[in-house]
């Protein structure tokens, strides 16, 4: 059935009348809080193929007479019809000497499963400003029940880790003064290298990491090449792969292992077909071995879509529209794209749209793709949302990312929702408390 919402967008654009909205048929719940947490975002999940799903996610709680943050991550097992039984949530708060709650914070987790050894790994940052700030890891091997004390894999980091495993090496991923940090692990997490990589001439940011069968390591960034005006600034998505077995670099030398760093697409700031000054994600497609990158194309403030680029032998092919794929004309904004694939190759992407919205509303889509090149759209959550193209709505905070994942047969996303679940939900005077939620398909 569809779901339906107010139509708000011009009928000569993509959007139709209200109600004409395919329904995906996710299965919506909320993850548990940890206890304390008054509200939640920028979640990532996983999933070992075999009904055991993780959610991490940022957790807020009140502190000192204000709002602090922890990191939270939280396990569960689905039944035959995608309901989750959960376990206790793990949260990490900000244990560092020197600091405190109130001069520092934890934030952006994110998490991996490793396919071979079966251990999940969780990383976020210690943050205390500018780039003094330390990459965690924590170990799992059961789960997401319990997880192991968590080590510094880097330091002098200061935003946007990512981590993915492979048959217990570890690499995770950072944005530092000089470009991107690598941490690299040879042994489940236990100790680490760094790594530093930088293109002379570009700032760096946005790491999305990826690892292949084989075990060579793929990274894509976004980088931006500055100009003496604005509007000549070059922004890029960039490709990079560091080959199986070869040794690379460790600080305080950059790195000499990459190979490629090809530029996967590219648009001046104020373009039309600009890239958004948002995260974007990427994801390895198993079957053929391409590396795909999700991203916001177009002035997220007034109209804007999902575009997506598949990579493969250091070659990129122009993007393709994902949302509203059979539109001539954009209609509405999106911003905060997801992207999986499963092991047969199908492609499945998750981003927040307003296109349907009443002022500030909007839902999480949903598309997928047999082929890469003709994409499916539906609607993802089964309640409006509150939908700001900065990503908060007064002090709430829906974070810089959301995840999707596929394995086993199931396609899994995560999301910040405003819906009303106290504690979270739209509180008096319209700050958003907002809450985790989960889509089973």
């Amino acid at each position: 059935m569809p779901r339906g919402q107010t139509h708000s967008c011009r009928p000569d654009t993509a959007c139709a009348a209200s109600g004409s909205e395919p329904d995906a048929g996710f299965l919506n719940q909320p993850v548990p809080l940890a206890p304390g947490v008054l509200a939640a975002a920028e979640g990532n999940v996983v999933s070992d193929g075999k009904g055991r799903v993780v959610v991490t996610y940022i957790g807020y709680w009140a502190h000192d007479g204000g709002f602090d943050s922890n990191v939270v991550a939280v396990g569960c097992t689905l039944d035959a019809m995608g309901n989750c039984t959960w376990s206790a949530p793990t949260a990490n708060n900000l244990v560092r000497n020197g600091f405190t709650s109130m001069t520092g914070w934890v934030t952006d987790p994110s998490v991996t499963f490793d396919a071979v050894t079966g251990d999940y790994y969780w990383a976020w940052l210690d943050y205390v400003g500018g780039s003094n700030g330390w990459l965690r890891v924590s170990r799992s091997s059961d789960g997401g029940v319990t997880w192991s004390t968590p080590v510094d894999a880097a330091t002098g980091v200061a935003d946007k880790p990512w981590i993915v495993a492979r048959n217990g090496i570890v690499w995770a991923t950072a944005v530092d003064d000089v470009g991107l940090r690598i941490a690299r692990s040879p042994d489940g997490g236990k100790t680490w290298e760094q790594h530093e990589l930088a293109v002379p001439f570009e700032s760096a940011f946005y790491p999305q990491p990826a690892v292949d069968n084989s075990g060579n390591f793929l990274l894509a960034w976004a980088a931006s090449q500055g100009a003496s005006s604005a509007s000549e600034i070059n922004n890029l998505l960039r490709v990079a792969v560091w080959p199986a077995g070869k040794t690379c670099a460790v600080l305080p030398a950059l790195e000499d292992c990459f190979t490629g760093k090809t530029v996967a697409v590219q648009a001046k700031e104020f373009a039309q077909d600009r890239i958004a000054e948002v995260p974007f994600s990427a994801a390895l497609n198993p079957a053929d071995g391409s590396f795909w990158l999700a991203y916001v194309r177009g002035d997220r403030y007034r109209a804007s879509d999902i575009a997506a680029v598949r990579c493969l032998g250091g070659t990129c092919e122009p993007p393709i529209r994902v949302s509203q794929p059979n539109a001539t004309q954009t209609c509405g904004v999106r911003i905060v794209p997801a992207i999986a694939f499963d092991a047969t190759g199908v492609g499945h992407v998750a981003w927040m749209d307003n296109r349907y919205g009443k002022g500030d509303r909007g839902r999480y889509w949903y598309a997928r793709s047999t082929d890469g090149k003709t994409w499916n759209e539906s609607v993802l959550s089964d309640a409006d949302n509150v939908f700001t193209v900065g990503k908060e709505n007064s002090a709430g905070w829906f974070g810089d990312y959301t995840g999707i994942t596929a394995a086993g047969g199931r396609v899994i996303a995560t999301w910040a929702d405003s819906r009303n679940l106290p504690p979270t939900g739209i509180q008096p005077g319209g700050f958003v408390r907002p809450r985790m939620f989960l889509g089973v398909h």
